[in-house]
């Protein structure tokens, strides 16, 4: 019923209200207009973004923390020149994506194609930007693809993610809560699974 952003904004908004704090932001539930629950979208959208969370098996959670100065390395490490900034979140992506893509190549003795996805807050990107008290699924995924011949280096990566990440901007969402809505979502969930298959 919601995402991680809408929830922040229940908990601040519950609490500012239990504390009796003059300013409480009152929740807005716009989501469920701009984006109907048919039900490809939660179906589909959901196996898409969580699937890896459904399989069977023993899955394995690791935490890595990166102080200030780390990140700051990594971010110029990763950045190509003549390439706009880039943020902690693409920089550190770049670095865990490489890493991974030397795994898998470790294990399995050969390249693959790999593609890593981004859960996007469709909030600011919206236009004119949503509240950040709207509450419900206001969440995209993003897929940045490397294929088996192409760069591995870490400017090439990070520069894959921000084009994918990039590519749900204002236009985007507008098409999203637009009659081609369906159809554009259909294709990069179909676009997404395909790759990952």
């Amino acid at each position: 019923i919601l995402d991680g952003a809408a929830l922040k904004s229940f908990l601040k908004s519950w609490a500012a209200t239990a504390t009796g704090a003059e300013e409480n932001a009152s929740p807005n539930f716009i989501a469920s207009s701009l984006f109907p629950a048919t039900d490809f979208w939660l179906k589909d959208s959901a196996l898409a973004m969580w699937g890896a969370s459904f399989k069977v098996g023993r899955p394995a959670t690791k935490r890595f923390v990166f102080d200030a100065a780390s990140i700051a390395s990594l971010r110029a490490m990763a950045t190509s020149s003549g390439a706009r900034c880039l943020t902690r979140v693409e920089a550190i992506s770049a670095f865990v994506w490489k890493c991974s893509m030397a795994a898998s190549e470790a294990n399995s003795g050969h390249r693959k194609s790999s593609m890593l996805t981004h859960v996007v807050n469709l909030r600011r990107r919206a236009a004119p930007t949503l509240s950040e008290h709207s509450i419900g699924n206001l969440i995209w995924i993003s897929g940045a693809r490397c294929l088996v011949n192409q760069d591995k280096g870490m400017p090439a990566l990070a520069d894959q993610i921000q084009y994918s990440i990039s590519k749900i901007n204002s236009d985007y969402v507008k098409k999203m809560h637009g009659n081609e809505g369906p159809a554009l979502m259909r294709k990069s969930l179909k676009e997404i699974g395909d790759f990952g298959s």
